[in-house]
Parts: C-alpha cells; sequence; structure tokens
C-alpha cells in the first residue's frame, strides 16, 4: 500500500507542461491600464502560456519580451 501511495506521489511531480501534451494551453484576453507615456487609458490585448518559461533560456521569446513602451 504505501509503495502504491509513493508511486502516486511521484506522478504528481511531472509538471502539467509535459502531461498535457503537445500544445499547451495559451491564455489570450484583454487588459486594461493607465499609460504614462500617453496619459490615458489603454486597452490591449494579451497572450500567455506557462511553457515559455519551458523553453531555451538562451533564445529570445518575443512574445514573453513584449513591452508597450511606445
Amino acid at each position: 500500500m504505501s509503495l502504491l501511495l509513493a508511486l502516486t506521489m511521484l506522478t504528481g511531480l511531472i509538471p502539467s507542461v509535459y502531461a498535457a501534451g503537445p500544445e499547451p494551453d495559451v491564455l489570450t484576453g484583454t487588459v486594461e491600464y493607465y499609460s504614462t507615456a500617453k496619459e490615458e487609458r489603454v486597452t490591449d490585448e494579451y497572450t500567455y502560456s506557462d511553457a515559455w518559461f519551458f523553453e531555451d533560456p538562451n533564445e529570445r521569446n518575443d512574445a514573453l519580451a513584449w513591452c508597450p513602451c511606445s
């Protein structure tokens, strides 16, 4: 019984990114914020995925590094 419990606990350590399959969940939506550069409220779209943090850290990810700086 304790061996079965130990195996069950070990499978819980596997990140869901690997267990989910080849296409991880991607969240998209809109966000509203106050832009100090434009001095007005701005509405913009966003995209987010946990998978970005499991990619090669030596390669630039433009989706993750996006900045509304203009």
